[in-house]
Order: C-alpha cells, then sequence, then structure tokens
C-alpha cells in the first residue's frame, strides 16, 4: 500500500480455498487506520469498516469462506 493515497487496494491469500482477494478501500480516515493498525498503534477493532472486512484483513478469510466459516456477511 502507498501512503497517503485516497484510493487502497489490500491483497490477501485465502487459508482457507486459497483464492487471492482484494479489497479496495476509498476512504482516506480508514486508510491511515489501517496504517496504524500496521504499525501495532491501534486495535483492529477501532478501524471503521464493517466486521467482515476487518476479518479479511487480519485473517485473510476471503468473504465467500466468511460466510461458509461464521454463517454471515
Amino acid at each position: 500500500m502507498s501512503k497517503g493515497l485516497l484510493n487502497s487496494t489490500y491483497y490477501r491469500e485465502c487459508p482457507m480455498c486459497g483464492e487471492l482477494t482484494s479489497m479496495d478501500i476509498d476512504d482516506e480516515k480508514v486508510n491511515k487506520q489501517i496504517d496504524a493498525w500496521e504499525r501495532h498503534d491501534i486495535y483492529l477493532q477501532e478501524i471503521d469498516l464493517p466486521a467482515n472486512k476487518r476479518e479479511f484483513l487480519k485473517t485473510g478469510y476471503c468473504f465467500d469462506c466468511q460466510k461458509l466459516l461464521f454463517g454471515t456477511e
């Protein structure tokens, strides 16, 4: 991820299905929060994203596998 950009794309390989999944974030505030989380300055729960997107950042589980695992969207 490039620092200071309005739009950032995050990539993770799902540990369950192996698919490479991406997530675009178009909010500069949220991207700054993710940067702070990656530096261990804030907790993941402090990022202004839905739980499934925070789970994607933390574990890499794609959204389809999260539905299978957790039964939610």
